[in-house]
C-alpha cells in the first residue's frame, strides 16, 4: 500500500476508533441502566404500565363460563378515576361489567382505554386482543379525535405500540401509518428494541438528562440569586374544535380504520357495538357548531363509511345538558357516564345473554 494511502488510513482510524468507542460506551451504559431508564420514561404513561400488561394478563386468564368482551375507548370513558378501579378497569368498562354480573350473567371485560386513544391505536392492539378470544366488543368514538382535522402531537401518537402490528395489518394500514409518522421499518425496530429490553431506553436518557440539567441550573440560579419565571404548563389540546365538528368525518383515516376493525372483529366471531360519545353543548356553541342536523348527518356518514349497521351503532352525541360534563373536552361526570352505560346495556344485554346461552350448550 502506498505510504500516502497508509497515512490517510491511519488518520481515518484515529478519528473513527474514538467515535466507535464512545458509541459503544454509551450503549453499554444505557444497557446497564436500562431498567431505571425505562421506568423514568414510562412512569407517567399508562400505555406500557397498565394497558399492555393488562391485555397480557387478560389473554392468559381463564374465567370459566364467562362471556369475554373488550372495551375500546379513550379518556371520555374513564371518568378520571372518579368511579374507582377494579382489576385494571374503571369508568365505563366497570359500569358495564357490574350490572351484568349482578344480574347473573358472568362476563370478563378487558379495558383497552387510555387518554387520546384513537382507532389507529385500537388497530395496533387488535391482534393481541383477539388472542384472548373475546365474544363481544364496545368501541367508543370521540368525534374530536376521529375528525380528519385532528393532528396528534408526538406524545399522543404512542408510536412504539405499532410493534404489535402483524405484517399483514401493517401493510394494510401503511397509508395511515405514514400519517402517524411510522415508516416501513419502525414496527420492526420497536420489536427488536423490546426483545433487547431497550424499548424506551433512549427516551429515559433524554428525560433523565433534561431533569439533571434542570436541577443543576436551579442550583446555579439559586447560588447567584437569579429568579426563574415559571410558565404554566400548556394543554396538549391544540386542535381546532370548530374545524373538527364541521368536518366530514367519513373522509378521515379513522373511518377506514374503523371499517378494517369491524371486518376483522366480525371475522373472529366478535359482535361489536359502536357508540358516539356525548358532546358538551357549550363546547359546540363555542365552536359555532349550532346546526345539529348537519352534524348528525355527518356522523351517520361516518357510520356508512365504516360499514356499520344501525343495529350496532348508537349515536349519543346530542341530548346531554352542559351540566353533565366536567369540561369542554366532553369528559362526563360519573352520573352522566352511568346514563350512557345504561343506554349501552340496553343494546348489549340481549346479545350477551345469547352468547352466554350458546356457551352453556
Amino acid at each position: 500500500m502506498p505510504e500516502a494511502a497508509t497515512t490517510h488510513l491511519r488518520r481515518a482510524l484515529a478519528l473513527l476508533v474514538p467515535c466507535l468507542a464512545t458509541v459503544l460506551a454509551a450503549v453499554a451504559v444505557a444497557w446497564w441502566y436500562r431498567a431505571p431508564l425505562v421506568e423514568v420514561s414510562t412512569k407517567t404513561s399508562g400505555v406500557e404500565r397498565l394497558v399492555v400488561p393488562e391485555i397480557r394478563r387478560w389473554v392468559g386468564r381463564i374465567v370459566p363460563d364467562a362471556v369475554r368482551g373488550v372495551f375500546f375507548g379513550d379518556s371520555l370513558t374513564m371518568a378520571h378515576g372518579a368511579l374507582g378501579n377494579v382489576d385494571g378497569k374503571g369508568g365505563m368498562p366497570e359500569l358495564l361489567e357490574q350490572p351484568l354480573r349482578a344480574a347473573g350473567t358472568p362476563v370478563d371485560i378487558l379495558a383497552v382505554t387510555h387518554p387520546a386513544f384513537r382507532p389507529v391505536h385500537f388497530a395496533y392492539l387488535l391482534d393481541e386482543v383477539l388472542a384472548g378470544h373475546p365474544r363481544f366488543a364496545v368501541v367508543e368514538i370521540n368525534l374530536r379525535l376521529v375528525a380528519p382535522t385532528w393532528t396528534a402531537l408526538s406524545a399522543l401518537r404512542f408510536l412504539p405500540l405499532s410493534r404489535k402490528l402483524s405484517t399483514r395489518r401493517q401493510l394494510e394500514l401503511a397509508p395511515f401509518l405514514r400519517e402517524e409518522g411510522i415508516g416501513t421499518f419502525h414496527p420492526g425496530v420497536y420489536r427488536v428494541q423490546e426483545a433487547l429490553s431497550l424499548l424506551y431506553v433512549m427516551d429515559g436518557v433524554r428525560i433523565a438528562g433534561h431533569d439533571w440539567l434542570g436541577a443543576q441550573s436551579s442550583r446555579v440560579e439559586q447560588a447567584v440569586g437569579l429568579q426563574r419565571n415559571e410558565r404554566p404548563v400548556q394543554s396538549l389540546e391544540l386542535n381546532d374544535d370548530a374545524a373538527a365538528y364541521a368536518s366530514r368525518f367519513a373522509e378521515g383515516s379513522s373511518a377506514a380504520i374503523l371499517r378494517m376493525l369491524d371486518r376483522d372483529l366480525a371475522a373472529s366471531g366478535v359482535w361489536t357495538l359502536y357508540y358516539v360519545s356525548p358532546l358538551n353543548p357549550d363546547a359546540l356553541a363555542a365552536a359555532g357548531a349550532t346546526d345539529d342536523g348537519g352534524l348528525a348527518a355527518r356522523v351517520d356518514e361516518l357510520r356508512v363509511a365504516a360499514g356499520i349497521s344501525h343495529e350496532r351503532w348508537l349515536d349519543l352525541h346530542a341530548g346531554m345538558p352542559a351540566s353533565s360534563f366536567v369540561d369542554q373536552l366532553n369528559h362526563l361526570r360519573p352520573s352522566a357516564l352511568r346514563v350512557v352505560a345504561a343506554k349501552l346495556l340496553q343494546r348489549l344485554r340481549p346479545v350477551i345473554a345469547g352468547l352466554a346461552a350458546a356457551s352453556a350448550r
